[in-house]
């Protein structure tokens, strides 16, 4: 008798089990639907159909923990940005574009990294391909500059940015080897967009960030060496994203940095809460 009631208990729990993960499965193949469908809709320019479906898409393969899926999904993004910039003239497009694909890169890496990974080698490869593509769309949006002042608010060099530094609002100094922190930056008091991503910075002076009161966005990623902040960073009132992926900044010093800037989306290497 007990063992029949055993056995009979194992089945409900087995069942239980088969269900759940069967549901899960649902519930990422929906995702994964979603994901294409939004993708369908970008390549028609159905920015509000594509805006919703990517990102119904987008949160069911996070929350189901789908490392490709989650790939995928950045790199439909990057696409959607890519597009709608092209169509609409938008140069902060590229750069929501850039950053998708450079999410999808390091997330399709990571998967390389934790197991064989010959059927991203395509789609990264690819990827990469995007992502130059898109960095030089973006390089091509800046107008040239007039012995009267510059045309464009968007700069790709500190030299130039700092002959007009009330025009500055996007400076992208990404991947440009930097090992010291510009100090002219704390003059451009338009500034909203920082680039830094991609450098050697080890560290950042105080006194810059308190200086540069419309920041909205800063990008550190992959400053391998960057350890510290300085603290006035916290005190930026319109800082809305802050990435610091891939870089040696610690774990509670994020944390207590987040605590400081509750409205700031951080992107860190591991989640903070």
């Amino acid at each position: 008798m007990k063992l029949l009631k055993y056995s009979t208990a194992m089945i409900i729990v087995l069942l239980a089990f088969s269900i759940s993960l069967q549901a899960q499965k649902d519930q990422t193949e929906l995702g994964i639907r979603y994901l294409k469908l939004g993708n369908s809709y970008r390549e028609s320019h159905e920015w509000d159909q594509a805006t919703k479906y990517l990102r119904e898409g987008y949160n069911i393969v996070r929350r189901k923990n789908n490392d490709y899926w989650t790939a995928v999904a950045h790199e439909y993004y990057g696409y959607f940005y890519r597009d709608a910039a092209k169509v609409n003239n938008l140069d902060e497009s590229y750069q929501d574009a850039i950053n998708s694909f450079d999410e999808a890169i390091s997330i399709y890496r990571r998967i390389i990294g934790q197991k064989d990974g010959s059927n991203i080698a395509v789609p990264l490869a690819k990827l990469r391909m995007m992502y130059d593509e898109t960095a030089k769309l973006k390089q091509g949006m800046t107008v040239g500059y007039s012995l009267k002042g510059a045309k464009s608010k968007t700069f790709f060099d500190i030299s130039q940015a700092s002959r007009y530094p009330d025009d500055v609002v996007i400076l992208d100094l990404s991947a440009t080897d930097l090992t010291t922190f510009p100090a002219q930056i704390k003059n451009f008091h338009n500034l909203e967009r920082l680039d830094l991503s991609n450098n050697e910075l080890q560290k950042i002076p105080e006194g810059i960030f308190s200086e540069l009161r419309n920041l909205k966005e800063i990008n550190l990623d992959r400053n391998y060496d960057l350890n510290m902040l300085p603290a006035d960073i916290a005190t930026i009132p319109n800082l809305e994203v802050l990435r610091l992926r891939n870089t040696s900044i610690s774990k509670q010093e994020l944390v207590d940095l987040s605590k400081m800037l509750p409205m700031t989306i951080i992107y860190a290497d591991k989640p903070l809460d």
